[in-house]
């Protein structure tokens, strides 16, 4: 699933909501990824402040350091002016309840969403339909990393895993955490879901990831993986930083469409 590069313009983000665009190709079986960072963000701290609601502020003052604070304020601005641009909705008009286990949406009816950030950086995933899930970390040394495989994931995975030269683990653990995580946001089953309960593999990058579900799954209203799609799509921005990303998605395999915050498109075949 080969990605165009495109070049990251420096966005024109404006809190007036842009209608959807009726020239944008259709956008079923299509999930529409966004990218950002958080210390550097396309958009100014002071524009986007305004547009949070008064539990996101209550939230961000919860943060003991500052710049923990200012990345969540711009997340939340970042992810309300990527969906006003999809709703036609002002940002700071939007909003949103959560489930059982916390996972938000749009309170009216709208595209599914998730968000993920991992220091810096942010990523965000939208579809039309469906349940979308999105994870992203970057890279980092773990001193335990075998000893949290084998404790965290599915015995095929940390097999897999250590089946590997020591230097390719970190990438190994990393791809499969992603996916993993991506998959569990998707459900929006929380902490409630054994991690252990499924397996995903550990290669091919692209493609299908999702190997097995236990029966327990059913509990979730996933009784089989059939619809199920699990991947990592390749990273159009190309940074310094090594990281990992995974989608998930309950309507089969998906187109991924990358679009920066002035909505400039980069597609996957």
């Amino acid at each position: 699933m080969p990605v165009a590069r495109s070049r990251i313009l420096p966005p024109r983000v404006s809190v007036t909501p842009t209608p959807p665009d009726p020239s944008d190709p259709p956008a079923e079986g299509t999930i529409h990824l966004t990218r950002a960072r958080l210390d550097t963000p396309p958009v100014p701290l002071a524009r986007l402040e305004p547009l949070l609601a008064p539990d996101e502020l209550a939230r961000a003052r919860r943060f003991r350091f500052e710049h923990l604070r200012q990345r969540h304020i711009v997340s939340w601005g970042l992810l309300r002016l990527i969906l006003a641009r999809v709703t036609g909705i002002a940002p700071e008009a939007l909003r949103f309840t959560h489930n059982e286990k916390g996972k938000p949406r749009l309170a009216d009816e709208g595209p599914s969403f998730n968000l993920s950030h991992s220091g810096p950086l942010l990523l965000v995933g939208w579809a039309r339909e469906g349940r979308v899930g999105v994870d992203l970390e970057v890279e980092r040394a773990l001193s335990d990393l075998e000893a949290l495989a084998e404790r965290t994931f599915a015995p095929e995975e940390s097999s897999a895993l250590l089946a590997l030269p020591p230097e390719d683990r970190v990438s190994a653990f990393f791809r499969i955490w992603t996916r993993k995580e991506a998959f569990v946001k998707a459900v929006g089953g929380g902490l409630t879901v054994p991690l252990k309960s499924f397996a995903v593999r550990l290669t091919p990058e692209e493609g299908n990831t999702l190997v097995r579900l236990d029966a327990e799954w059913t509990r979730h209203g996933d009784p089989d993986r059939s619809d199920w799609w699990v991947a990592s799509p390749p990273d159009p921005m190309g940074d310094e930083e090594p990281l990992a990303m995974a989608v998930a998605w309950d309507r089969g395999p998906a187109r991924i469409r990358w679009i920066d915050l002035e909505g400039e498109v980069s597609r996957s075949s």
